[in-house]
């Protein structure tokens, strides 16, 4: 039976997760403005435990990423399709050395040869003129 005080009650506890979210997202944001690097990541890990998303992959990989520990981005990153996550995980990529895998991922889905790819590959890399 679901009575009005069962939907209040659901209601506050949504309004409550939404304020303890954007909290955090408060408190990651202040700690990386003051370089408070490793404070900013163990929010933002919470944030993501709390409310696991894209959005909140792309705060926990950002903590990371600025903190210097670009590996530890790129393993964050791995299977994210949005934009801002696919440019952050090229700029891991690039900081790597892992520069074709950096132009896939910038390329998505649309990238040459890959099954969404619009263009195939060509024949012979030797025919392509300088």
């Amino acid at each position: 039976i679901n009575t009005p005080k069962m939907a209040m009650a659901a209601a506050s506890a949504t309004a409550e997760q939404a304020t303890f979210e954007s909290s955090l997202l408060c408190w990651v944001q202040q700690s990386l403005k003051h370089h408070l690097y490793g404070n900013a990541t163990f929010l933002a890990e919470r944030l993501h435990a709390h409310a696991p998303s894209e959005d909140s992959v792309h705060v926990l990989a950002s903590c990371h990423f600025a903190a210097g520990e670009k590996v530890r981005a790129y393993h964050v990153l791995q299977g994210c399709h949005a934009a801002h996550n696919r440019y952050l995980l090229a700029l891991c990529c690039l900081e790597l050395g892992h520069l074709n895998e950096a132009e896939r991922v910038l390329l998505g889905p649309a990238a040459p040869g890959t099954a969404g790819g619009a263009h195939a590959p060509p024949a012979e890399a030797a025919d392509v003129p300088n």
